[in-house]
């Protein structure tokens, strides 16, 4: 009996980990671009927030990263992939806010 209750309890612990991180990557992808973007800032500070955010997913997931990430090709690989992601799907979110600003400006 006891048994069970212990794998239910990691099962929702995991499910929790698991949505906490899935909001965690909207939020990053979604509503932090759609902000940047309504609060008028330039095209070009997109690339920059995708590095930062994808830099800072990457340490956040595993701390171990952040030494690895000088010493390891495959870790600088799943970074530079991390951060194309957040560039990619965070444009819509950009230019959506970018011309809420300009409606709301003008």
């Amino acid at each position: 009996m006891k048994d069970k209750s212990v794998c239910v309890g990691s099962y929702r612990t995991m499910m929790i980990e698991i949505v906490l991180r899935c909001v965690g990557n909207l939020i990053v992808i979604g509503a932090l671009p759609f902000r940047l973007g309504h609060l008028g800032a330039p095209l070009w500070y997109l690339p920059i927030y995708a590095a930062v955010a994808g830099l800072m997913l990457t340490v956040a997931e595993d701390f171990s990263f952040a030494r690895e990430l000088f010493l390891r090709a495959d870790v600088r690989s799943y970074m530079r992939v991390r951060i194309a992601i957040i560039a990619v799907l965070g444009a819509m979110p950009f230019v959506a806010g970018m011309a809420l600003h300009l409606i709301t400006a003008g």
